[in-house]
C-alpha cells in the first residue's frame, strides 16, 4: 500500500492546497453528526472540538472559529484549542496572519512553546511566503521535541523542500 501511495499519492503537494467551496457529502455528514453531538451535550469539550474540526474539514472556518470560542469559554485557555483557532482564523482570512491570528498564536505559544498546530501554521505561512529559513526554524523546533506528536517524515521532507528553495535562490 505504501509503495502504491508513494507513486500515485499527492504527498509532495502538501504546500499546494486549495480551498474547495463545495463540501463533500461525507464531510457534510460529519458536520451534521457533530452538530447533533453538540446539541445533545453542549458543554462537552470533545463534542465542541469535533464540531470545530468538522467545520474546518468542510472549509467552514468562520463556523470553526465560533465553535472554538465556545470551547475556550468552557475550558479556559488551552494551547491546543488556541492552535486550532489560529489555524481556522488563518484559513478564514485567506491564508493571512492577521493581527487577530497573531494574537492567538502568541497566546498559544505562551502556554505551550512547542504546540504543534501553531508551530506548523507558522512554518507553513513562512514557507508559502518565501521565508524558508524561518519555516525551517519552526520545523526544526518541532523536531527537537521528542514528546510532540508530529509526522517527522513529512517535516523532514518539508525541510528538504525549503532547503532546495533556499539553494535555488542563492542563500
Amino acid at each position: 500500500t505504501l509503495a502504491i501511495y508513494s507513486q500515485t499519492g499527492r504527498y509532495s503537494d502538501w504546500d499546494q492546497g486549495k480551498v474547495d467551496e463545495h463540501i463533500d457529502y461525507l464531510v457534510a455528514a460529519d458536520i451534521t453528526i457533530a452538530l447533533r453531538f453538540v446539541d445533545d451535550e453542549p458543554k462537552n469539550p470533545l463534542a465542541l472540538m469535533s464540531l470545530a474540526q468538522a467545520y474546518s474539514a468542510g472549509g467552514k472556518y468562520g463556523d470553526a472559529v465560533q465553535t472554538l470560542d465556545k470551547l475556550l469559554a468552557l475550558v479556559g485557555e488551552d494551547a491546543e484549542v488556541l492552535g486550532a483557532k489560529a489555524n481556522a482564523l488563518y484559513y478564514r482570512d485567506g491564508r493571512q496572519i492577521t493581527a487577530e491570528t497573531q494574537a492567538v498564536i502568541v497566546q498559544a505559544l505562551a502556554i505551550m512553546p512547542f504546540e504543534a498546530q501553531t508551530r506548523m501554521l507558522q512554518a507553513t505561512d513562512a514557507y508559502l511566503h518565501g521565508r524558508y529559513l524561518e519555516a525551517i526554524d519552526h520545523w526544526q523546533a518541532l523536531l527537537s521535541q521528542p514528546s510532540v506528536e508530529i509526522n517527522r517524515e513529512a517535516i523532514l521532507n518539508a525541510i528538504g523542500k525549503a532547503q532546495s528553495k533556499l539553494n535555488e535562490s542563492g542563500y
